[in-house]
């Protein structure tokens, strides 16, 4: 018995992926190689999960796992991908994983503010990527976001000093965060920050 083959993703969100696929410009690992390359279902694509009921874009899995290597030598920067996180993201409303840890490295830049509109993410993991400036506070609309990890970001860019930093995180308070990482933020010059922690009431680690 033969199948036809089909195209079980939606077309404008495979399209996201693609035009997300062309901001980056290097790709070492190959984490990007089976997207698009004849392949027109993105849910089978490497590092891409779908709603067995809608077909919808729910997550994307793209951390650096071959930072640990069997040579000790060998720099995480040698695997990580680099590039810019592109807005065609908002393209995929369903999405509910982001994990772009310890990849994505290159040119430093700011946490993109359109992450905050993405309002089904309850899983957000950047650490590890080459950030500076302020940590925005765009990211209080993810109503839904249950981790969010911001832990080592910059920490490849060691001129750059403290890397992230906010003077106000009462937008942390909006979430139902049970998982929190902020340690490479600079709080210095945030008030009362830990009160603030302390009122997100179903946090269980920071």
């Amino acid at each position: 018995k033969t199948s036809v083959a089909t195209c079980r993703c939606l077309p404008h969100e495979r399209d996201a992926l693609l035009v997300f696929k062309q901001g980056i410009t290097r790709d070492p690992a190959g984490r990007l190689a089976s997207w698009g390359e004849g392949e027109e279902d993105c849910c089978g694509w490497r590092g891409i999960r779908c709603s067995n009921q809608t077909n919808r874009v729910i997550a994307i899995q793209l951390r650096n796992t071959q930072q640990a290597d069997d040579d000790p030598k060998r720099h995480p920067w040698d695997t990580a991908m680099a590039g810019q996180i592109s807005p065609s993201l908002l393209s995929l409303q369903h999405l509910e994983h982001l994990d772009l840890s310890e990849n994505i490295s290159g040119p430093a830049g700011r946490v993109p503010e359109f992450l905050g509109l993405l309002k089904n993410l309850n899983y957000l993991n950047l650490s590890g990527l080459t950030f500076t400036g302020m940590v925005p506070p765009h990211l209080g609309n993810l109503s839904k976001l249950h981790h969010l990890d911001l832990s080592r970001a910059g920490s490849f860019v060691p001129s750059y000093g403290p890397s992230l930093h906010s003077t106000d995180i009462s937008w942390l308070s909006n979430l139902p965060l049970r998982y929190l990482d902020m340690s490479s933020v600079d709080l210095s010059r945030t008030v009362d920050w830990a009160h603030v922690v302390n009122m997100v009431p179903s946090l269980r680690s920071s």
